[in-house]
């Protein structure tokens, strides 16, 4: 099966799997506690995203900032943001080093990414005056090995701050494609190890004990795991990218969420982890930076 065909299984898998999130756990690799985090159901993450836009078809008056996107427009998306805590099933976040093995005090989970994408969505509806909501697919119509998201772990020091020698990359996760509305957006993404620190490949599990990076070298020759991302920006739709000096416009957000995991039993042994950023109940929303 081509991976185009696995990212639409996996698009469309994703659509159900917001209440079924498959329990794991991580095993530290080295910091004080040297053991295993207790069962979780979802990182809690917190990141900065930046969204910038180019008028490719160089519609844009120079007048009326709000219509500055139009369809086909090119957008970037750069960010990052660091793993905050570890979910129970209800939401509610673990606490103490006895269950985070130090998450945070002895050691963190960082991420960046940048993920290309084109504008497929212009709502002129006009809902806000002056205004207009931007739907964003990503994925497509762009090279293979330029949508990534690598995650980072980082040991850190007295004062809580990372040890940037100490930084090992230990996941990648490939942006494929991407579906939804304006305000939430399913990415279809690939889980890949390429490249990953040999503390990696002993890192990640699901809650029966297999290991991520088996499954990923079980699915070989496929370049990686296929897995399904579901994305709520907490973005206004509505919000209005600022035009900048050298022709682009950009939006940015200081935005939070979770991240969950589940497998899809075909083809072969596939992972499915869905980036939802919601909230979960737990009252947080976007704080915007310009």
């Amino acid at each position: 099966m081509k991976l185009t065909q696995l990212s639409a299984l996996v698009a469309a898998a994703v659509l159900s799997m917001s209440a079924n999130a498959e329990p794991f756990y991580l095993t530290v690799p080295d910091g004080s506690s040297d053991g295993t985090t207790a069962v979780a159901y979802q990182f809690g993450v917190n990141f900065n995203a930046l969204s910038t836009y180019t008028d490719d078809d160089t519609s844009y008056d120079g007048t009326n900032a709000f219509t500055f996107a139009s369809l086909g427009d090119s957008v970037v998306d750069t960010g990052f943001g660091k793993v905050d805590t570890l979910l129970k099933s209800d939401g509610t976040s673990w606490a103490g080093s006895g269950n985070t093995e130090g998450l945070n005090a002895d050691w963190s989970l960082s991420f960046e990414y940048t993920i290309n994408g084109y504008v497929a969505v212009v709502d002129n509806s006009g809902v806000l005056s002056g205004s207009q909501g931007i739907g964003v697919l990503y994925g497509s119509n762009n090279a293979a090995g330029t949508n990534l998201i690598s995650i980072y772990y980082d040991v850190l020091d007295a004062n809580g701050d990372p040890i940037l020698a100490s930084r090992k990359l230990v996941l990648n996760l490939n942006v494929e494609d991407s579906t939804g509305t304006i305000g939430n957006v399913v990415l279809a993404s690939g889980v890949d190890f390429t490249g990953v620190d040999a503390i990696a490949e002993d890192m990640f599990f699901f809650a029966d004990g297999t290991n991520w990076y088996d499954l990923w070298l079980d699915g070989q020759p496929i370049p990686d795991i296929e897995i399904a991302a579901r994305v709520d920006t907490n973005i206004d739709p509505q919000d209005i990218p600022t035009v900048n000096p050298d022709g682009t416009a950009s939006r940015s957000n200081t935005l939070n969420g979770s991240v969950e995991f589940n497998r899809i039993p075909e083809p072969g042994s596939l992972a499915l982890l869905g980036l939802g950023l919601m909230g979960l109940g737990l009252g947080r929303r976007y704080v915007k930076q310009g």
